[in-house]
């Protein structure tokens, strides 16, 4: 069993959740860039890789204007705890950027992200299991519940003596809510592209025959195709 989880401040209008124990529950925001079906490559800020499932959660700049000031003096404490005191840009929760992508327009982005693949779980609140369903389902664009845990970086390179100062967020749970508009283009149907029908009055060559004419220009005389023979090649 894990950590019971009880809550510190809960913004109910605003649909936000401070727990004591340190995750935050954000309702209803919009999903971006997921990877919940498979990790997806990360740089490190030393150069280095990993592996980490992850998303971009999309909150409206309008709709949490309280629990977003209560979020401030969070991570400005942890900030002091940890020695990680950082810029804004370094935060897992940025002010969106219009001319970045047209959906940050007016909204407030969440990044998180794990290394170990986060509970994933339908409306009802069970647990999805098939990578399939939780392509089909958590597509960009659509609404979820996400929580999340925030953490202080401060990681020194010890080649270079570089620190990397950050607070970034944990990925533990996403639970669908409810349709939105997708963002992007509609993945293609390629199945009815196979069907047989399509292909009517197409004549296929006999295998045979061809084989037997390709024989014949092996084994035949060679000659030279002439610049006019060349230039009507693909």
């Amino acid at each position: 069993m894990g950590r019971k989880l009880t809550i510190e401040k809960r913004f109910k209008e605003e649909g936000v959740v401070f727990y004591k124990e340190g995750p935050i529950k954000f309702l209803d925001v919009r999903l971006s860039y997921p990877h919940l079906d498979k990790p997806q490559t990360f740089a490190r800020d030393d150069g280095t890789e990993v592996q980490k499932y992850g998303l971009e959660g999309l909150i409206e700049s309008d709709r949490w204007p309280n629990a977003r000031k209560y979020l401030v003096e969070k991570i400005r404490a942890l900030m002091e705890a940890k020695n990680c005191k950082c810029a804004k840009a370094n935060w897992f929760v940025l002010e969106g950027d219009a001319d970045e992508r047209p959906e940050l327009d007016g909204v407030y982005r969440i990044k998180c992200s794990e290394s170990r693949k986060p509970e994933i779980l339908d409306e009802n609140g069970d647990e999805i299991d098939s990578n399939e369903m939780i392509r089909t389902i958590f597509y960009p664009g659509c609404r979820v519940d996400i929580l999340i845990e925030m953490w202080g970086q401060n990681y020194v390179d010890k080649k270079t003596n570089v620190s990397s100062k950050r607070v970034n967020g944990s990925l533990r749970s996403v639970k669908w809510r409810r349709n939105d508009e997708r963002f992007g283009e509609e993945p293609i149907d390629t199945e009815s592209a196979w069907d047989d029908e399509d292909d009517d009055g197409f004549e296929k060559e006999d295998s045979s025959a061809l084989a037997k004419s390709s024989n014949k220009a092996v084994g035949g005389s060679k000659s030279k195709p002439s610049q006019d023979d060349e230039d009507e090649e693909l």
